[in-house]
């Protein structure tokens, strides 16, 4: 679904780009972001209300 091209357009009106990946390096990428957003979390104290 990712590669039609309206959804490629209503992708970019977003500032969104989409890629493909594999189920591996998708998992990566979701493991770095949880590092680096809890460092966030932890150093800001925020909190979800």
């Amino acid at each position: 679904m990712h590669n039609l091209q309206d959804v490629k357009d209503r992708y970019a009106a977003l500032g969104l780009e989409s890629v493909s990946s594999t189920p591996a390096k998708f998992g990566e990428i979701i493991r770095a972001d949880a590092d680096k957003f809890s460092k966030i979390i932890k150093e800001t104290g925020a909190k979800a209300d």
